[in-house]
C-alpha cells in the first residue's frame, strides 16, 4: 500500500512554494522534521492553514486522520522573527502572532 500524499505548501510571507510527498502514517510535525533533514528548510514550527476549509490543522495528528483526497495545497505561517515578518508587523501595525490568531478566529479555528 502506498502511504504517500502529494502536498504543495505555500509560504504565506515569501510566496515560495514546495511540492512534496508526505507519509500519511506520520503527523505534519514528523513529516516536516524529515523534510528539514532532506532539504534544510525548517518548517517544523510553522502553522499549517487549509485555505479551502479555512482552518489551522493540528500538526501532531497523523495525516491519515484528515482523510485528504488528491493533491493538497496548504499555507505555512512560519513563526520567525526575520526581516519579512518584521515588515509585515510594520505594514499591518500588529504582530505576526496576533495576525495569525486573528486569522484563526476569523476562520473559526484555534492556533
Amino acid at each position: 500500500m502506498d502511504h504517500r500524499i502529494p502536498f504543495r505548501f505555500l509560504e504565506a510571507v515569501s510566496g515560495q512554494s514546495i511540492e512534496v510527498y508526505l507519509d500519511e502514517r506520520l503527523s505534519f510535525r514528523e513529516n516536516l522534521v524529515l523534510l528539514k533533514s532532506l532539504c534544510g528548510k525548517d518548517y517544523t514550527d510553522a502553522l499549517i492553514y487549509d485555505p479551502y476549509k479555512k482552518v489551522f490543522l493540528d500538526r501532531n495528528t497523523a495525516l491519515s486522520k484528515f482523510a485528504f483526497q488528491g493533491f493538497i495545497c496548504l499555507k505555512l505561517f512560519a513563526r520567525t522573527a526575520d526581516r519579512r515578518a518584521k515588515r509585515i508587523d510594520d505594514d499591518l501595525g500588529i504582530g505576526v502572532e496576533a495576525g495569525v490568531h486573528a486569522l484563526a478566529s476569523e476562520a473559526g479555528g484555534d492556533v
